[in-house]
C-alpha cells in the first residue's frame, strides 16, 4: 500500500500489521456524514474493522466528534482507536484528586486533577488581587475546570475575564459579574 501521506504513528500502525501478518487497506473509503465525510486511516480484513491511529491527545480531541458521527451513523460498521505514539502510554505523571470543600451540604468533593493544575498555574500567571481571589473560589464553588467555562458561566467573553484577571482593564465590569452570580 501507498503510505506516502501517512504520519509517522500510521506508519508504525502498517508495520505492526504486517509483522502480525494482517491484511489492511490505508485510508480506504470516505463516509459522508451529516456534518461533511471521515475516511478511517486503516480497514484491517482479520478484524473486520476500522481503525483511527491516533498518536496525540490532541489528535485525538480533533477527531472524536467525527468519530462519534461515524459511529451513530454507521452502527453496523465497527471502528476502533489505535493508541500510537508519544500518546500510547497515556498520562506521564500520576493523576491525583484533589480534597476541597463541597457544595453539596454535608458533602466533600473533589476537584478534577485538571482543574488544581490550572489553579495551580493561573496563581503563578496573574498577580494576587481581590478579583483573582474571587475568580479561585468561584471556580472552586462551581467546580469550573477551564476559564472559558468560567466565563460562559459569567456571560462574558473570556478575553475579558483574562484581561481583567491580568490586570489590563475592565476588573470592575468583571467583579460585578462575579457578585451577580454569587
Amino acid at each position: 500500500m501507498n503510505l506516502a501521506s501517512a504520519t509517522p504513528t500510521e506508519k508504525a500502525f502498517a508495520e505492526r500489521m504486517d509483522r502480525e501478518g494482517k491484511t489492511w487497506f490505508f485510508q480506504p473509503r470516505a463516509f459522508p456524514l451529516t456534518r461533511g465525510h471521515y475516511r478511517p486511516d486503516f480497514y484491517v480484513i482479520e478484524d473486520a474493522c476500522f481503525y483511527e491511529v491516533i498518536g496525540t491527545r490532541q489528535a485525538y480531541s480533533y477527531r472524536r466528534v467525527k468519530m462519534a458521527l461515524f459511529r451513530a451513523e454507521y452502527p453496523h460498521l465497527t471502528l476502533r482507536v489505535a493508541n500510537m505514539g508519544a500518546w500510547s502510554d497515556g498520562p506521564k505523571q500520576p493523576r491525583v484528586a484533589v480534597p476541597v470543600a463541597s457544595p453539596v451540604i454535608g458533602g466533600t468533593g473533589t476537584l478534577g486533577p485538571t482543574t488544581a493544575q490550572h489553579l495551580a498555574l493561573w496563581k503563578e500567571r496573574y498577580p494576587a488581587s481581590p478579583l483573582r481571589e474571587v475568580a479561585f473560589s468561584f471556580m472552586t464553588r462551581h467546580r469550573l475546570r477551564t476559564m472559558t467555562a468560567t466565563a460562559r458561566r459569567l456571560g462574558i467573553c473570556q478575553s475579558t475575564l483574562s484581561m481583567a484577571l491580568r490586570m489590563k482593564h475592565g476588573q470592575a465590569s468583571v467583579l460585578a459579574a462575579f457578585q451577580s452570580h454569587a
